[in-house]
């Protein structure tokens, strides 16, 4: 791993991913709390973030040929907390760090729309995605 890359961690054995982004410090910054309605985006241990997992990181991958309904719902989120979003971004570390530090403190974590994924996608590629959430909503005609 090294900085400003997007990674997670499986959880419940499997049943889902935690992602993050890695400071190259020791840190990671992700959301994080006691239970969704508390979470924060905060930095913390990479320890802490994994919590005897596994740590992996993710590839670029190819955008997808439409946009998701989790991604549209998010550009809006964007506006609406005032996040600049958009397109790619330069991916060097650096500037993921500080898009993922310009957030620390936030809270309105959305298991469908604002969650852990979205926020680490739109640190790396600019733009909020979660394939998580788009598989859960994609039995009900979305995604």
């Amino acid at each position: 791993m090294a900085a400003g890359d997007h990674i997670y961690v499986e959880r419940v054995w499997g049943l889902y991913r935690h992602h993050g982004i890695d400071c190259g410090d020791g840190s990671v910054i992700h959301f994080q709390g006691p239970d969704p309605i508390r979470a924060r985006v905060k930095r913390s241990s990479i320890a802490t973030f994994a919590a005897g997992g596994e740590i992996r990181r993710i590839e670029n991958e190819r955008p997808p040929d439409r946009a998701s309904v989790t991604e549209n719902v998010s550009r809006w989120t964007d506006e609406w907390f005032g996040r600049a979003s958009g397109g790619a971004i330069d991916a060097s570390a650096v500037s993921v760090i500080a898009r993922a530090e310009s957030r620390l403190g936030e809270g309105a974590y959305d298991l469908l729309f604002n969650n852990c994924e979205h926020f680490a996608t739109w640190c790396r590629e600019g733009r909020s995605r979660s394939r998580q959430a788009d598989r859960l909503l994609s039995p009900f005609g979305f995604a």
